[in-house]
């Protein structure tokens, strides 16, 4: 059994206090990472809660759930069972945002675009644009900052076309031949 949990205030916290039972793991070669089971509950737990909250610790890496879990009601035990709970490893949900031509003003807000996103910048305007993307789904809790020691003064032309922000992450590497690291749901550029 594994402890399923949410963010609150900033700080882990149980969710529910649920558990997932008949856990299994998938992980082959070739095979898309993913985390199964079921969890028996007498609460009645809505659907986006579950996308937008839950999540699992297990070998050192945080996995979510990217689609609601099936329910089925148990009336003899009056308790909800939820199959089919998939947990994926969590930077496989920057697969699902998409990347915008989004950026954002001076004033802190947010102006949105179309998703075919080209600018020429540094590897500060790219970052910019995903965390302005990673800012329209608040709820998801991304964060993407850079060290302090990387290098700015190198100028690239970006050209995206429906785009995920992973995709656009990428690019850190591939383009400015710079690095990242996920941990939880914070994003790293460095050098």
């Amino acid at each position: 059994m594994i402890e399923i949990k949410s963010i609150s205030g900033g700080s882990v916290v149980p969710f529910y206090g649920l558990k997932l039972l008949n856990m299994s793991a998938s992980d082959a070669f070739m095979e898309e990472r993913q985390i199964s089971g079921e969890v028996v509950t007498l609460l009645d737990i809505p659907s986006e809660e579950w996308v937008s909250s839950a999540f699992i610790e297990y070998d050192d890496e945080w996995w979510y759930i990217s689609e609601p879990p099936e329910r089925e009601k148990n009336n003899e035990q009056r308790e909800f069972i939820y199959t089919a709970v998939v947990f994926k490893p969590i930077d496989y949900q920057l697969r699902d945002i998409d990347f915008l031509d989004v950026v954002t003003d001076n004033s802190g807000g947010i102006t949105s675009g179309i998703n075919n996103v080209q600018f020429f910048g540094n590897i500060v305007e790219l970052v910019d644009r995903i965390k302005a993307n990673l800012q329209n789904k608040r709820s998801l809790g991304w964060i993407i900052d850079i060290e302090a020691d990387v290098p700015t003064d190198e100028y690239k032309q970006v050209s995206l076309d429906d785009a995920k922000v992973w995709d656009a992450l990428l690019l850190v590497n591939t383009l400015y031949n710079l690095k990242f690291t996920t941990f939880g749901k914070s994003i790293k550029v460095w050098s």
